[in-house]
């Protein structure tokens, strides 16, 4: 149960980080800002609710291959942007 308090805990602070960056005029650094808090409240949703260690090889894997796909569009997505 206090494992999951913390996670609680922390994916509040993170969504208190993610409010306050953006209000801040960071310009083009707001976006990385945005997508790397996400990331670390995804990590933290993988690794204590989902509980990613427990799981078999088989689920490990689907979730690596849904990560690289996830890497692989949004790459997609980077060059579509810096192509405009």
């Amino acid at each position: 149960m206090k494992r999951l308090t913390y996670a609680f805990l922390a994916l509040l602070l993170l969504l208190g980080v993610s409010v306050w960056i953006a209000t801040l005029p960071l310009g083009a650094l707001g976006w990385p800002a945005g997508v790397a808090i996400a990331l670390l409240k995804a990590l933290v949703v993988v690794g204590v609710f989902m509980e990613y260690r427990r799981q078999s090889w088989e689920s490990r894997a689907a979730a690596w291959a849904g990560g690289v796909w996830l890497l692989f569009l949004l790459a997609l997505v980077l060059v579509d942007l810096g192509t405009r």
